[in-house]
Formats: C-alpha cells, structure tokens, sequence
C-alpha cells in the first residue's frame, strides 16, 4: 500500500504538505513525481489479474484449437471408413456377379450339351429303318420270278401236254404272293428304337442352403465403460459381438443393463458404447484409441 501511495505522489504531498509547501508549489512537485515515475521502464507492467486473464484466454484458444483439430480428424477417419466400406460393398457386387454369369454360363453349356446329345442318339433309329426296307428286298427278291425263258418253256409244254401246262404254272405265281407275305409282314416288326431321354441333371443346391456360419462371439469388455457384470448382462441379451453391440440404442442398452445387471448405472456411459463397438468391429483400433483418449479426458 505505502508503495502503491508513493507512486500516485500521496506520499510526497503529505511530506510537503507538513513542511509547509503551498498548494500550487506541492501540486507541481506531485505532477513532476508522477512523470518521473511514468517514465521509468517496467512502470506500466500489468497486474497480475490482467496476467491471469490473459493467459486464460490463451488456454481458450489453445483448447478451441485443438478441439477443431481432433473434429478434423475424426471426419477424416469416418470419411475414410465410409469409402472403404463402399469399396467392399462394390467388390462383394462384382464377385457375385461374376458368380451368376458363371452359373449362368455353365447352365447353357449343360442346355447345349444335352440339345446336341439328343439327335444323336435319335440318328440310328434313322438309319435303321433302311435296313429293314433292305431285308424286305432280299426276302422279296429270294421269290420266284417268272421270266421271258419260263414263259416260252410253258409254251414248248403245252405244245406237247396242253393239259398239264396250267397245273404247272400256277403254284408257280401263286408263291410270289406268298413270298412276299412275310416280308411285307417283317418290316413292320421290327420298329425303331425309341430315343431315350437324356438324363435330367439335378439342379445344384442352392447356396442359401448351406448351414450359415455361427458368428464368433468377441470380447466385450474391451470397450470402455464395460466391465465382467455388464459384460454378462449383455451376453444374456443375445449380444455377443462388437457388431451387434454397434447397433444398439442408449435406450436399449441402458434397459438391458438394469433388467440382467444389480451394478449400479450411475458410473455407466452406455452413450458411448455403439460408437466405441463401431469402431472395434471395422477393426479402426486407431479410432478407437482416439476415441476412448477423448473420453478419459472428458470424464
């Protein structure tokens, strides 16, 4: 105080003022007093409440930026998971794509194979039908025929026998009918072969048959917040995975807890919980080390 009294020149007028001074006379030795100390260095340093408020503002602005930063950068990584996510998502199109057109192709290759295979097998019964025609000439050509050399025999012997001659000549053109009665009879016997029917191929079982893998259940307690209780309370909900827990809403998670858990939800932060198991199940550990650094400095 006495010094803060001698700066302002209180001090020094009292000291005149008892000496006897005039006012005008102690008036200009206090405005002297006070340009002596004005013009010192270091007289107008700050007051510890202006330091204090300064280095306050500077912690604002430290903290502002930094906050920009880290929001900076977790845009960047929620970017870089929504492309990769997009990239998997276009190769598991084009794989099953792929694996159409190659069952595809592979039904009309086996629709070809069994169009060519039918004609061919129907070809011999075809090409027997000929054969039996060929018999049926054989056996009507074995038949007697009567000839220019008969007739004039049959003429020499009814010059000499008239009566004779037609008894002789007759089983002779009856034989050819009945030559010709069991061929004309054996080419109906014998019928073609019926083309068998090629062999239906059973359609392969449908993919979607196939027993579905059981997912593999995964350590809940790695996120923060979770420990062995609500770790079990949760497994007792059906939850098992890092996925599953992603896709849970703070209302569900928050019942789950209080019907299967008797810890107190006081210290929970089930807020936390699906973003944190977001992060675990696309394997982001980077993510998810910045994420929980965020919330320990939160908390």
């Amino acid at each position: 105080v006495r010094s803060l009294l001698s700066k302002e020149g209180i001090m020094l007028r009292l000291h005149l003022t008892r000496k006897g001074k005039d006012a005008e006379e102690i008036e200009q030795a206090v405005a002297a007093h006070r340009e002596r100390i004005a013009s010192k260095p270091g007289a107008m340093k700050k007051t510890k409440d202006e330091r204090r408020r300064e280095a306050l503002e500077a912690e604002r602005t430290r903290a502002a930026e930094e906050r920009e930063r880290l929001e900076k950068e977790r845009k960047e990584r929620e970017a870089e998971l929504e492309r990769q996510r997009q990239e998997e998502e276009a190769a598991a199109r084009a794989e099953a794509e792929a694996k159409a057109a190659e069952e595809a192709a592979a039904v009309e290759a086996a629709a070809a194979e069994a169009a060519a295979a039918a004609p061919a097998e129907e070809a011999p019964a075809a090409e027997e039908a000929p054969a039996a025609e060929a018999t049926t000439d054989v056996q009507t050509a074995g038949a007697p025929a009567v000839g220019p050399d008969a007739k004039e025999v049959a003429t020499a012997v009814e010059a000499e026998i008239a009566e004779e001659a037609p008894a002789e000549e007759a089983p002779a053109e009856e034989a050819a009918p009945e030559a010709e009665a069991p061929a004309a009879e054996a080419a109906p016997a014998e019928e073609a072969p019926v083309a068998e029917e090629a062999p239906t191929e059973e359609a392969a079982p449908a993919a979607d048959d196939a027993p579905a893998e059981e997912a593999k259940a995964d350590d809940l307690t790695k996120v923060y917040g979770i420990g062995k209780v609500f770790a079990t309370a949760l497994t007792g909900a059906g939850i098992t995975t890092f996925a599953q827990l992603a896709e849970q809403s703070v209302e569900q998670l928050r019942g789950i807890i209080a019907d299967g858990s008797d810890a107190s939800d006081a210290a929970a932060n089930e807020e936390t919980w699906a973003k944190q198991a977001g992060f675990l199940a696309a394997g982001d550990k980077d993510g998810f080390n910045a994420y929980v650094d965020e919330l320990r400095a939160e908390k």
